[in-house]
């Protein structure tokens, strides 16, 4: 039977939540769906778990073992064994809602979209409901997008006509890779349902992020450059006003969210770049009209209030007073 949709799991020290995990996928009400894991060097019970699985279920389920190269190199590593007409991303210490490949891939197929959003479900260790997330923002015309991979059901052919990745060897690399699909998928739809259900694991990678020795290389500094040049590269425009106001509000998350648990040269020297990058791309960042805080209306106020206050503290150059400032709230 041939794919529609190839499941990609990359799974590291996941044997809390791995099987809840497993069986949300191969409970999911449609049938034609490979699930594809990749054990990135887990030192727990994560590969024993897979292969158990993979052997009651060979014909849905691929397993890859390797050495730990992050995240991204999972991820890449399920891409180049996907046989689906389309990708979904789900980690391995959050679980599916029943209805949630059938839903994304029959709102593609209805809306031909390259790419379909959906909104998503945060709980906590144990898996209660702490709270819905909307997958974008919208108003005055303006969508901003979501950054996370996992919250959507992607067309394999922008990965192989693009030659998008997750760049590897950097923290928040699903930013990047998230911006070049933006560009280049066609029709990108976004339903109300919030069958994925993300979990506040503290041994995440992203919560480990604020803990970790966050290290200057790590920082995806070239790859957001890249991203621009990929913009250009297929005739994008990467120096509008959206992607300048999108720029400074993934800036505000990684200086304030990654930053928070940096060493003080490594934030010194964050600010310092940033400040670079957006001299060097978006010399008038400052004048912005989405920055504004009476632009948009209905907008969350710590995001709106945030991205101003980044913004401003930029400007003056006091980009790195706000930061320690902020660490402390």
């Amino acid at each position: 039977m041939k794919k529609k949709v190839s499941i990609i799991i990359p799974v590291y020290n996941a044997e809390k939540y791995l099987t809840e995990c497993i069986e949300s996928v191969l409970n999911q009400k449609m049938q034609e769906i490979e699930l594809i894991m990749i054990d990135d060097g887990s030192k727990d019970q994560s590969a024993c778990i897979m292969k158990k699985y993979m052997c009651k279920y060979p014909d849905i389920i691929k397993c890859i073992f390797q050495k730990n190269q992050g995240q991204s190199a999972a991820r890449n590593r399920g891409l180049e064994m996907a046989e689906g007409s389309y990708i979904v991303f789900v980690d391995s210490d959050d679980y599916i809602g029943p209805n949630y490949i059938k839903s994304l891939f029959e709102a593609a197929d209805r809306y031909k979209s390259d790419m379909v959003l959906c909104d998503y479900t945060k709980v906590d260790e144990e898996g209660n409901i702490l709270r819905e997330y909307k997958a974008n923002y919208e108003e005055k015309g303006v969508r901003i997008p979501s950054y996370i991979s996992c919250n959507r059901i992607i067309k394999y052919e922008l990965f192989h006509k693009y030659g998008i990745r997750y760049k590897e060897g950097v923290i928040c690399e699903d930013i990047p890779a998230m911006l070049e699909l933006e560009a280049v998928a066609k029709n990108i739809h976004v339903i109300s349902m919030a069958e994925y259900y993300y979990r506040t694991n503290p041994n995440s990678t992203t919560s480990t992020l604020k803990k970790r020795n966050i290290k200057m290389n790590q920082l995806p500094f070239r790859a957001l450059e890249e991203c621009l040049e990929f913009y250009e590269n297929n005739k994008k425009d990467p120096y509008d006003k959206k992607m300048e106001f999108f720029l400074c509000r993934i800036w505000t998350s990684l200086l304030f969210e990654v930053g928070r648990g940096a060493s003080k040269n490594v934030r010194k020297n964050m600010c310092h770049e940033i400040e670079q990058f957006m001299d060097k791309y978006y010399p008038y960042y400052y004048k912005n009209p989405y920055v504004k805080l009476n632009y948009f209306k209905n907008m969350v106020k710590i995001q709106k209030w945030g991205t101003w206050a980044f913004v401003r503290a930029m400007h003056r150059h006091l980009l790195y007073p706000l930061t320690t400032i902020c660490r402390w709230i």
